[in-house]
């Protein structure tokens, strides 16, 4: 056996055995690295294929397009050698990326989506995968009159071997449900996920988060609690991951008048956030910080004392800061952002986003988080 097919070997074996994360990456890359020098094509594809995996569950979407782009790429020039059924799986975690990044065109999201459908069909399946994502990714963009149209599609086609499982399916539905304010079918879909009936590698995670919402609008705050305590703990060790649905927690804890635990949140969570290459996700987490920073503006708190990276462009070494100058700031990065994606996507949806903070204010319901659970690790 070559040397370094033996370092490849290692390498991948060590990824196995590694939590999800940029330790794992890195094993993965410098694999790709070495099968890419030796030529091995055949390694460097199925490897890629393993680091597709890592890098959606470690939150670098930018990672698995790239990865992803190149084994597509090889799999049209030799599509014996290199077969597509894997791949075909890994289109929907990609397609599903596209809209968190506002210098991606609408007409390439568009092209792609068109030439999943066309792969999905050649391959005989029912288009039930590619529905769904179409119109989750549509509904990402603000365009919910073309997303009613792809949910129509959904309902009228059967599930096939390239359809997301049920968890993943109920999950999404919940967070339609919630984008559209339909509280109580929003918690109706989110029943079986709820009462554990319905899990998978990411659910009940995404879900603990996305019920926080609806249940704080329904007056069933207890309830959300005790989804914040054990939703919020699962998801913490994957910043990367999960940052929208850390936001969604950060809301929660802001809103319930437990500030002091949302801006520990804030504090624990922005090094991430500056670094997080999914635009989208980024923007889900400046404004939850924005609201948390509103909301102590409110109570009168003019300063905060906050251990930030010194890649924080506001970074102070003491640790000292003024609410207002970190509330302008990012104020300005979700205005910024809004800016771009609105352009991209043809509408006002992410601007819509930062108005509703004023409405999402009016929900501030007391609720004292559990004494044990005051802690900033909690």
């Amino acid at each position: 056996m070559h040397d370094y097919q033996e370092a490849i070997d290692k390498l991948t074996e060590e990824a196995e055995f590694a939590g999800h994360g940029p330790a794992k990456i890195a094993l993965l890359e410098e694999a790709v690295r070495l099968a890419d020098t030796h030529g091995n094509t055949e390694a460097s594809f199925n490897i890629r294929l393993t680091l597709m995996e890592a890098s959606t569950f470690a939150g670098r979407p930018d990672l698995l397009l790239v990865a992803f782009s190149w084994c597509l790429a090889q799999h049209d020039r030799d599509p014996d050698l290199f077969g597509d059924e894997d791949l075909l799986w890994k289109y929907k975690w990609v397609v599903n990326h596209l809209p968190d990044f506002p210098q991606i065109s609408r007409k390439q999201i568009d092209d792609m989506l068109a030439d999943m459908e066309t792969r999905f069909e050649e391959a005989g399946s029912t288009l039930h995968a590619v529905f769904q994502q179409k119109r989750d990714v549509l509904m990402s963009m603000g365009d919910f009159e073309s997303a009613a149209e792809a949910n129509e599609q959904l309902a009228q086609t059967d599930r096939d071997w390239l359809s997301d499982c049920k968890a993943c399916i109920a999950d999404t539905e919940v967070e339609h449900r919630v984008l559209y304010g339909e509280d109580e079918e929003a918690l109706a879909r989110a029943s079986l996920i709820l009462r554990g009936r319905l899990s998978c590698a990411e659910v009940p995670q995404r879900t603990y988060a996305q019920v926080l919402l609806p249940l704080l609008r329904l007056g069933r705050v207890d309830e959300a609690m005790s989804f914040h305590l054990k939703g919020y703990r699962q998801i913490a060790g994957n910043p990367g991951g999960f940052l929208n649905h850390i936001a969604l927690h950060m809301n929660f804890l802001a809103l319930t008048g437990n500030l002091a635990k949302a801006v520990k949140l804030l504090e624990k969570h922005l090094p991430a956030a500056l670094e997080n290459p999914s635009l989208g996700k980024r923007f889900d987490f400046y404004l939850s910080c924005r609201l948390v920073l509103n909301l102590l503006l409110g109570e009168d708190k003019k300063a905060v004392k906050l251990r930030l990276p010194s890649a924080f462009p506001l970074y102070e070494s003491g640790g000292n800061y003024l609410t207002s100058n970190l509330l302008s700031w990012f104020a300005n990065q979700t205005q910024d952002l809004a800016k771009r994606f609105d352009k991209r996507n043809g509408n006002t949806f992410f601007s819509q986003k930062i108005a509703d903070l004023e409405k999402l204010k009016k929900l501030a319901t007391p609720f004292p988080l559990p004494s044990k659970d005051k802690s900033p690790g909690a």
